[in-house]
């Protein structure tokens, strides 16, 4: 027997037992989907999200403004909800929105400095039953073309005329 195949009978059982000991079944490390919202506006079956800001004033600090995330969403597909703030650099954390169960609507409100600080923000969703999201839509930071309104009125209009259009995408 050669060099070359008694060196590959050799370092057989190494790569075999190697290769269980790192093989996971596929469920018990299922991930999220995890997807980046790069607009202002987001959608997709039984989803859709849209950023919007309620100016602070001419003299107020840019920092006071409102920074409003609306989703809305199947709750029959996503059961429950979750959206929290995250500093990528740092351990900074924040929940915007206990896990809790959804709602056809839910709007989830902070001031722009507070989302400066932790500007990740995740929107997790999760399927009944489930202990992981199903989906999570991040962002980071607010989206530079996000809206801004002066009243709430017109950014109530403003979010629902956008969303409706996501959704007919």
């Amino acid at each position: 027997m050669n060099h070359r195949r008694r060196a590959l009978l050799h370092t057989l059982p190494l790569v075999s037992t190697l290769g269980l000991a790192l093989w996971r079944p596929r469920a018990a490390c299922a991930a999220p989907r995890e997807v980046h919202g790069a607009s202002d506006v987001y959608a997709e079956p039984g989803l859709a999200l849209a950023w919007a800001v309620l100016q602070a004033g001419a003299s107020a600090d840019p920092g006071d403004a409102i920074v409003v995330l609306t989703i809305e969403l199947d709750p029959a597909r996503f059961a429950q909800i979750e959206v929290q703030g995250r500093d990528p650099f740092g351990s900074g954390r924040r929940t915007w929105r206990e896990r809790s169960a959804s709602a056809p609507t839910v709007a989830v409100s902070a001031l722009r400095r507070q989302i400066d600080d932790v500007p990740r923000t995740e929107v997790r969703l999760y399927a009944a039953n489930a202990t992981e999201p199903a989906l999570l839509v991040y962002y980071v930071g607010v989206p530079d073309t996000t809206p801004e309104y002066r009243t709430p009125m017109l950014l109530a209009a403003g979010v629902r005329e956008r969303l409706a259009r996501a959704r007919d995408k």
